[in-house]
């Protein structure tokens, strides 16, 4: 069974109001017959504005057609997992979803739960037994102190969420002190935050990004001249940090020249530049306009030099930033998640997720179904076992690859990266 938190009346006007709206009656139809029903008993009020298969309770939704599950044996053991999603279900109305945070934070959900949904469903017939119990943490981390406290989720064999970084400190704590597995599926959780073996990370952090470019550029190029455009965020540091580092620990001892991104800095980056040799320069600011300016140099540098560029790693999702500027400049960077397209649309839960939702899977729905498919497999064969079996056992997803390794006992991360170059106005594998 699966169970949401009791949402007030919701008003049209919103994608994420029809999303929600599906959502609680695609609750009722997904209930798998290998998902068994939460024994407890509670009174049912209908709900005004919901269809009439949808019944709403205190805290749990659940589907009138109960009574089909109850053929199913009692005794057949049974998984639970705690989801907790940024859903804002007590206040989604057509006003609220002005609020373009609140939007975007339901849509990330709701998506990440369809393709999770998707993935237990089709492992059902694998012997999967799931009770999935959803928990909204309305992007509050002390909400979600709230929820970690609940006696249900204390029980649970597995915490999915929550999905967003700054939630992710009290599941850390509650991992740590709960000897529970908790997994950040699609927040990039620093190395250094963790502090629990139960805890999680499914999205590799900043510092591997700037390990792995610095990586790359050491096994691909034998130029010694590279230039560091400095950043200022505390994440923009580390990412720099683990670049540098990884320079310098190499056997050609490359000493990288840091250079700002202002005019001026720009100006003097023009002087250090060699001609007949590559010049790589590695930027490691995330700010758009910061990377707009710095583009537009670089592009009329890039006619009397040769200019190898490696980019943030949010260089890709940028929609206000004009790739027109990065063609001519050989673009590099790294992506923790990478679709095949080819492969992608050629699945069957390609073609399955369109026709039941009418709409394409985002990255986030393809990362629901990977994990999903990646962790129910790994729960078939495993049970309560399974986090210390996901260790060094990679497994290929559609939306790239999960290689988790043990960090010195503090928790558990996902190591895959790809190397993209820009190229056609899209970034390829290398």
């Amino acid at each position: 069974m699966i169970s949401v938190r009791n949402p007030q009346q919701l008003l049209n006007g919103s994608r994420a109001f029809a999303q929600i709206l599906f959502l609680l009656f695609f609750v009722f139809q997904a209930c798998s017959p290998k998902v068994r029903e939460n024994k407890k008993e509670t009174t049912v009020n209908q709900a005004k504005s919901l269809p009439d298969k949808v019944k709403v309770v205190d805290e749990k939704v659940k589907p009138t057609e109960a009574d089909s599950l109850n053929k199913y044996k009692k005794t057949e053991p049974v998984f639970t997992i705690a989801l907790l999603l940024a859903l804002h279900l007590d206040s989604v109305s057509a006003n609220e979803m002005q609020d373009l945070k609140r939007s975007r934070d339901t849509n990330i959900s709701l998506d990440f739960y369809q393709g999770l949904l998707m993935a237990f469903d089709s492992l059902a017939n694998d012997d999967l037994r799931l009770q999935l119990n959803v928990y909204d943490t309305k992007h509050d981390s002390n909400e979600v102190k709230k929820i970690f406290k609940k006696s249900e989720v204390k029980k649970s064999d597995f915490v999915i969420g929550p999905i967003f970084n700054d939630e992710s400190v009290p599941a850390i704590q509650f991992s740590y002190l709960n000897d529970k597995y908790v997994l950040s599926p699609l927040a990039p959780a620093s190395n250094s935050s963790f502090n629990s073996p139960y805890f999680i990370s499914a999205t590799a952090p900043i510092e591997l990004h700037g390990r792995k470019q610095a990586e790359y550029i050491l096994t691909t190029f034998d130029s010694k001249n590279v230039f560091i455009l400095s950043g200022k965020s505390t994440a923009e540091q580390k990412y720099e940090a683990a670049f540098d580092e990884t320079l310098k620990n190499s056997t050609k001892k490359i000493k990288a020249i840091r250079v700002g991104t202002s005019i001026e800095n720009l100006k003097v980056l023009e002087s250090l530049l060699k001609k007949n040799e590559k010049n790589i320069i590695f930027i490691t600011t995330s700010s758009s306009s910061s990377l707009t300016r710095i583009f537009q140099k670089l592009k009329l540098l890039a006619n009397n030099y040769d200019l190898v560029v490696f980019a943030h790693p949010l260089v890709p999702k940028m929609e206000t930033l004009n790739f027109e500027l990065l063609l001519p400049l050989n673009v590099h960077t790294s992506m923790a998640h990478y679709q095949n397209s080819d492969i992608l649309y050629k699945s069957d839960f390609y073609m399955n997720y369109r026709k039941k939702y009418n709409t394409e899977p985002t990255e986030f729905a393809v990362d629901g179904f990977d994990l999903g498919m990646m962790f129910g497999k790994s729960i078939i064969k495993d049970g309560k076992d399974f986090g210390k079996k996901i260790l060094n056992n990679p497994y290929s997803g559609l939306n790239g690859k999960y290689n988790f390794s043990e960090i010195s006992g503090r928790g558990i991360q996902n190591n895959w990266l790809q190397i993209v170059k820009f190229n056609n106005y899209k970034f390829e594998s290398e």
